[in-house]
């Protein structure tokens, strides 16, 4: 078989209006000519059975699922989302033995830098804290349904009239379509021409032809815009749908179940805190602006 790489440039960095509290990042997608690809031909012979190899993949899809399992001793569903606000680290699930809180089992989310006494961010109670976002993300398909909806629909629209590539596509189409019936033109004007003036259709061709290969240059790139806007777009409607709907897919939901929908929804989760109670979370996933729940009013242990 073959195998392209180096087909596209990809550049991610930060926002020039992200902060700390409310990160944003910008990745830029460039295709590079065909003549920069690299393409790898596979001449050996094959010898792992079609069955073998499906079944392998079958097995690493299998483990793959287990990362999105809550933590094992601790059933703690905000595992690997929850970022210290001092210091910037992912928080860890600390578990306290033969503790328990609601009738679940008792941990903390801890900065890894507290006991190198390189960050002085309390612990917070990781029960209450898992019930607070459950709780949060719930009333948001209930009291600010409309709102929220409104936010992801106003995105969508942004992304649609910003991205002007559906009119920029259909008149680079035209001037390709124009460049190719000039040229046919000018090919038939080649073979009747006389001698003194072939050397200028040449040149003309060759103008034309240079052009022509810009323009499908670009118009590669638009349809990659294209592509990309609709991939945008396509992750906000179902953010969307799984925000408004969280209350009803998290009702009675197994822990396994909830940690999957958790990270469908939120990317990152950042404590604010003000004297002794974990004052606000910003939590976001393909949502441009940050969503930032009320007060919990929960104890920082």
């Amino acid at each position: 078989g073959l195998s392209a790489y180096n087909k596209t440039d990809q550049e991610k960095y930060e926002d020039s209006d992200s902060t700390f509290i409310s990160p944003k990042y910008v990745q830029t997608i460039e295709s590079k000519p065909i003549s920069e690809w690299i393409i790898a031909v596979g001449r050996h012979e094959g010898f792992i059975p079609s069955g073998q190899w499906i079944e392998v993949q079958e097995l690493l899809d299998a483990i793959a699922e287990k990362y999105n399992r809550p933590h094992r001793k601790t059933n703690a569903l905000l595992a690997g989302l929850v970022y210290c606000p001092h210091c910037g680290r992912r928080l860890s699930v600390i578990s306290e033995s033969d503790r328990w809180t609601h009738g679940k089992p008792r941990f903390k989310y801890v900065c890894p830098g507290y006991r190198k006494k390189e960050c002085n961010f309390r612990a917070v109670d990781g029960v209450l804290l898992d019930e607070f976002i459950v709780q949060q993300l719930s009333n948001l398909s209930d009291e600010n349904s409309e709102h929220f909806k409104s936010i992801l629909e106003i995105k969508i629209e942004e992304i649609m009239e910003q991205s002007q590539t559906v009119q920029e596509y259909s008149l680079m189409k035209k001037k390709r379509d124009k460049l190719k019936m000039d040229i046919a033109a000018q090919t038939r004007n080649l073979r009747e021409a006389d001698s003194s003036i072939k050397q200028f259709i040449q040149e003309d061709l060759q103008n034309l032809a240079e052009e022509l290969r810009e323009t499908e240059r670009q118009l590669s790139k638009l349809e990659e815009g294209r592509k990309d806007n609709m991939i945008a777009i396509r992750d906000l409607e179902m953010t969307k749908e799984r925000l408004l709907s969280f209350a009803e897919y998290a009702k009675d939901a197994q822990p396994e179940v909830l940690v999957t929908l958790i990270q469908t929804i939120v990317e990152r989760i950042y404590i604010w805190i003000k004297m002794t109670s974990v004052t606000a979370i910003s939590l976001s996933r393909a949502v441009p602006e940050k969503i930032t729940l009320a007060s919990s009013g929960q104890p920082v242990t």
